[in-house]
């Protein structure tokens, strides 16, 4: 292991995260609705918080720079990737903490702080793109900065096309680049030439900007202001979720039916694959509409859709229209890992509620800007046992694995679906089966089912911080935030969601003395 060589990509990584939190100080200034008495804090929180993950990045370049041009092999990938998530995450939560925003106020008036954890917990979900969140306080300008809610958003931009993308796109890795881009970027990992590595990652991210701009302007045709543009944007095309407001109907920007019709839009093709939205855009269209993942994408969101809004309207009595478009919306957000929300789902049928919780399970495509578990993985299991099955009654038959009609000759693909849907299962067991312990059951007190309500509702708390969903159900929806989950229950969860992120083994491996051997 070259330990200087992963410090050096861990000081890039930390540069990286310190120059996003300038862009975070603006918001401060008059010209640009700052108000000074409500920005003091954030400003200072976020001027230390440059100075401290500036001061790491230098040491990390004093220590690391001897080593800057050795050759990465798979092991300092790996490294690079695992360490530089968690030190991300950990730099991230620098202005949560040292601005001493609230996470709530209480009903007598008394501002509830956050904690190490809490601040953790939101850095982790805003970088990972979960988007699930313990602040209630983004409505009250005089506890939550301007500054410090724009970098909440932004750390969803940063996320949501890698931090390690990010440091291949700027550097002429070469084949090392593939080793790095490997470790982040989630879905089966499909062979991409080293020289090709860095026309890939631009091109992927050339779409990604491109999306966020034409978003940012749309939202603002809407009506929204600059600030909300580029905070729903970002938690848009990233599929994160973090919103600028919360879904209180009294503080909602999102109610009128054309910004909806436009985020669900978008939040849709957020989850189809990056670089065959640059070929569509540049007028070849057989990369996307030949990919079978495409198809099944496209064709579970008009069932999951069609579906759920003939049982609100059947239920409910309302206009079609109205309900196909709030169908729609939640689809999109649900499948894509978005998590935006507009309505109050848990008044919907208990068909429909159930859609929504299965749509938590499948994801969008590999490539994209999604987590999950992606649709390709589901097309490939498939095939898997259907080939399976057919040896149990014909033992000598050879039977080739075909995707878009090309076979699959890498029997490490193969494997690696396997086992992920089986790290998969063992993770949400044990994370739904501690979180049972761990929760006290006074939050479910009023339910006259209790163990139902609490059992039901902590497995979607783990489907959804596993798959960087960020949406909730039953009393999570009701208190619009997950805040009231214990600091050791919040630490689990923050652990899950970098291992739902990262596709296991960048943070599993940190954790075997062999992989650090010389």
């Amino acid at each position: 292991m070259n330990f200087k060589l992963v410090t050096f990509n861990l000081g890039i990584i930390t540069a990286l995260i310190t120059t996003f939190m300038i862009f975070s100080l603006v918001w401060a200034l008059p010209c640009l609705g700052g108000v000074w008495k409500y920005e003091a804090n954030g400003v200072w929180a976020l001027c230390v918080s440059i100075l401290m993950t500036g001061l790491l990045s230098f040491l990390f370049f004093r220590f690391g720079h001897t080593a800057r041009k050795d050759r990465v092999f798979r092991r300092e990938a790996i490294a690079t990737v695992g360490l530089g998530w968690i030190c991300a995450c950990a730099c991230g939560a620098f202005p949560y903490i040292l601005s001493e925003i609230p996470r709530d106020v209480a009903e007598d008036g008394t501002p509830i702080p956050m904690t190490v954890v809490d601040a953790l917990y939101e850095s982790v979900s805003g970088l990972t793109t979960t988007g699930v969140s313990v602040v209630q306080t983004q409505d009250m300008p005089e506890l939550m900065p301007r500054t410090i809610l724009f970098w909440r958003s932004l750390t969803h931009f940063i996320g949501g096309v890698g931090i390690v993308v990010l440091l291949v796109a700027l550097l002429d890795t070469g084949m090392a680049g593939r080793l790095l881009v490997s470790g982040e970027v989630t879905g089966p990992k499909q062979a991409i030439q080293g020289a090709r590595i860095q026309m890939v990652i631009r091109r992927t991210m050339e779409v990604y900007l491109v999306l966020n701009v034409l978003l940012i302007f749309s939202l603002h045709v809407c009506g929204l202001t600059w600030f909300d543009s580029l905070s729903y944007s970002f938690g848009t095309i990233s599929t994160g979720g973090l919103a600028p407001h919360s879904s209180d109907p009294q503080f909602c920007v999102l109610n009128s039916p054309a910004t909806q019709w436009v985020m669900s839009t978008f939040m849709l093709i957020s989850g189809v694959n990056l670089l065959s939205l640059y070929f569509f855009a540049h007028g070849n269209w057989k990369p996307l509409l030949k990919n079978s993942e495409w198809r099944c994408y496209m064709l579970i969101v008009l069932i999951a859709t069609l579906t759920i809004a003939f049982k609100e309207a059947s239920w409910h009595g309302v206009g079609i229209l109205s309900t196909l478009r709030n169908s729609f919306f939640h689809v999109a957000s649900c499948i894509t890992t978005t998590g935006y929300v507009v309505d109050d789902y848990t008044q919907w049928t208990p068909a429909a509620q159930m859609a929504l919780f299965t749509l938590m399970f499948i994801s969008a495509c590999s490539g994209s800007t999604t987590g999950g578990i992606k649709v390709v993985r589901y097309i490939l299991l498939v095939k898997i046992l259907n080939i399976e099955m057919e040896k149990i009654y014909r033992p000598s038959i050879v039977h080739p694995l075909y995707y878009n009609g090309e076979r699959v000759r890498d029997q490490s693909i193969v494997s690696g679906v396997l086992q992920f849907f089986c790290l998969t299962f063992l993770t949400l067991l044990c994370t739904w089966i501690l979180l049972m312990f761990i929760e006290p059951d006074s939050i479910w007190a009023h339910h006259t089912a209790t163990a139902t309500g609490k059992a039901g509702d902590l497995l979607a708390v783990a489907v959804s911080h596993f798959a960087n969903v960020g949406l909730g159900m039953g009393e999570f929806v009701v208190n619009h935030s997950f805040g009231d989950l214990t600091q050791i229950s919040k630490f689990l969860l923050l652990c899950v969601m970098l291992l739902g992120r990262l596709d296991f083994f960048a943070i599993l491996l940190l954790f075997s003395p062999a992989f650090w051997k010389r």
